[in-house]
């Protein structure tokens, strides 16, 4: 498992394993043991994705209808939920940015991801961190392009990203 995640009031994750890539856990917010996993419908168990981040971006898919997966071996794909099946509308970037972490907010029906790749070792710099503003909304290819934002010194690494809320004024 790679990464655990709550988008929509239920726990996910991610996984480089023979079943499983992006997952449920259960329904909602499970508290037992014995729970189910399922891959998200119609999404691909290839490829290798590490984070994921996902959104509400059309006022007739009810729920979470978007999401965007970094994965390692492919770069960013971004997903629709299409009636019940998720599919593939885009990816940015290619095999070698070796994309691993992303979140992001949504501000109308823009998306403005953060995205961390190119991750080498700490004694060589460990990547890089890019922004990307996708304008493309729901089911649609996402049309940013990624800006470079920092690159990691030497005997320092990016393993992660995360949107922080803003404290109350």
């Amino acid at each position: 498992i790679r990464q655990v995640f709550l988008a929509g009031g239920q726990l996910h994750f991610s996984a480089q394993s023979v079943g499983f890539r992006v997952a449920t856990i259960g329904s909602g917010l499970p508290t037992t043991s014995g729970q189910t996993a399922a891959n998200l419908p119609g999404s691909s168990i290839g490829g290798s994705p590490y984070a994921v981040f996902m959104a509400d971006l059309s006022s007739s898919q009810p729920g979470l209808d978007t999401a965007y997966v970094a994965d390692d071996l492919v770069g960013i794909l971004k997903w629709s939920l299409v009636g019940s099946n998720w599919i593939t509308n885009s990816i940015t970037g290619v095999d070698a940015d070796d994309y691993r972490g992303i979140t992001g907010y949504v501000n109308g029906s823009t998306v403005i991801l953060f995205a961390t790749r190119k991750g080498g070792t700490a004694a060589t710099g460990g990547g890089e961190l890019v922004s990307i503003v996708d304008t493309s909304g729901y089911n649609a290819a996402q049309n940013g392009t990624p800006t470079l934002l920092v690159t990691a010194t030497t005997n320092t690494a990016f393993r992660g990203v995360a949107v922080a809320p803003l404290p109350p004024p």
